[in-house]
């Protein structure tokens, strides 16, 4: 391409389809130098669990009160812990112990909503998934 005002958006939107659903390492904001292993929110493993879990909690999610609040807040720290947070490295302290990776410690976790938000938003930003060259897409 010659004009300079053309962009490619190929290379400026494509992800590593693979990295989306196997998680990248990444640090997170706020939490040290851990190295935590992050899918892509929205990846097929979390639509499926998300969609099956709120089937079956319909009627208290509906309700709109605070049982269906802290259901939607369990539903998201069950369905993150599953599909999102899929590991991490180092060292990772809780409540003054360190813990390694296990699904019910990425569930504990993942139920302070502060720290499901910085998942959260680590898991969304395509930037995490971006693709470093053509060669990864065509990988995948």
């Amino acid at each position: 391409m010659t004009d300079s005002n053309v962009i490619d958006l190929f290379a400026a939107f494509s992800t590593n389809k693979k990295a989306e659903k196997d998680g990248v390492e990444t640090t997170l904001p706020g939490c040290g130098d851990t190295k935590f292993l992050i899918a892509r929110a929205g990846n097929a493993t979390y639509k499926r669990l998300l969609n099956g879990l709120y089937k079956r909690h319909r009627a208290v999610i509906d309700s709109k009160g605070e049982a269906a609040e802290a259901k939607s807040d369990a539903i998201l720290a069950e369905v993150y812990a599953k599909s999102i947070l899929l590991g991490w490295t180092g060292t990772l302290a809780y409540k003054g112990k360190q813990v390694p990776y296990s699904y019910e410690v990425a569930h504990e976790l993942l139920s302070l909503n502060d720290f499901r938000a910085v998942v959260e938003t680590v898991s969304q930003d395509f930037n995490t998934f971006k693709s470093e060259t053509e060669a990864d897409d065509l990988k995948n």
